[in-house]
């Protein structure tokens, strides 16, 4: 399965934990979960074996924070921007494709999806997790997320339920995914994925038949 790193882990100052994170993100490029060399990674971060067994049970759980810690990335651009544009939903989900475009290719995570998406092992470990953590196919943690989000919304700007909303945030994702692997892998242009993604985003917003319709599902 895959875990968290223990307290010790956390114990460590933001400089150690960022060499760490480097050398797992170069490891995880470089090959898929299964090939992946913890002797390589700890050489590259100046760790000892040891070491690396008092912050991680296993190579997946390493690999379960690098996912963990963009996830968090994401989302507190999310409260962040909320919180400066005052609850407007709608601005932030317009800005977020360049910022994840930014988070991924700055970091070079990007390539480790393409391995993770071949590996049976890890989608197979990825699903129990899921699994395990949620209620009608929903983790707990992105239910909880998604309802934080909800509460810093503008409702005069998005007048929905929270089970809407809940929706809502589904299909953006949707979006968002799909105009960044357009750029990142299919190789499409920066400003021709963006304005597909606007003219979806748009789409969700106003919808094709509009707001009265939504109201009496």
């Amino acid at each position: 399965g895959i875990n968290m790193p223990t307290d010790r882990f956390f114990r460590l100052c933001d400089a150690k934990q960022r060499v760490i994170r480097e050398a797992a993100l170069r490891e995880f490029k470089r090959v898929s979960p299964e090939e992946v060399s913890i002797n390589r990674i700890i050489q590259d971060a100046e760790i000892s074996r040891g070491s690396f067994y008092t912050y991680f049970e296993s190579k997946y759980d390493l690999l379960g924070w690098l996912i963990q810690d963009k996830v968090t990335e994401h989302q507190n651009y999310y409260r962040d921007s909320l919180e400066k544009n005052h609850g407007d939903i709608w601005q932030t989900m317009d800005t977020a494709f360049r910022v994840c475009v930014k988070f991924t290719m700055d970091s070079g995570f990007v390539d480790m999806i393409q391995n993770l998406m071949d590996s049976k092992s890890f989608m197979y470990m990825f699903k129990q997790k899921m699994d395990a953590s949620g209620e009608k196919g929903k983790p707990a943690f992105i239910k909880g997320y998604q309802m934080e989000i909800y509460e810093k919304t503008d409702k005069e700007k998005c007048p929905l339920t929270p089970e809407q909303f809940s929706d809502l945030i589904d299909l953006h994702m949707v979006i968002l995914m799909t105009a960044l692997k357009s750029v990142c892998h299919n190789k499409t242009a920066l400003d021709e994925a963006e304005k597909v993604y606007w003219r979806q985003h748009r789409l969700l917003r106003y919808g094709a038949c509009g707001l009265e319709k939504l109201q009496s599902i």
